[in-house]
């Protein structure tokens, strides 16, 4: 019952795996000062993207029915994780430049 129910999520993740693996090594070969930002905000922008999908159709009736969400509570909790991760990489960025240029 439970990988019927979650079968969007398996789906999703055959697709966005790969591609958002491919963007981290990316970022962290040639941005590696910015993953952490980026982390951050993948965690917290994710509740602005199931708003926007709330009572939306995202795929073909056999794959997915309609996005709905019951519970906000993971949500809120990874924004607020993401938000956190945000200001912890700017707050050692700072603390970086200080030590480095002295201030």
């Amino acid at each position: 019952m439970e990988t019927e129910a979650n079968r969007i999520y398996f789906v999703a993740g055959l697709l966005s795996g790969p591609i958002f693996g491919a963007a981290g090594a990316w970022i962290g070969r040639h941005h590696p000062q910015s993953v952490w930002l980026v982390v951050g905000a993948l965690l917290a922008s994710e509740i602005v993207v199931a708003t926007l999908a709330e009572g939306v159709q995202l795929a073909p009736a056999p794959l997915y029915f309609e996005w709905g969400v019951d519970d906000w509570t993971p949500y809120i909790g990874e924004a607020v994780l993401g938000i956190g991760i945000i200001l912890a990489a700017m707050w050692h960025r700072h603390r970086l430049a200080s030590d480095v240029y002295g201030l």
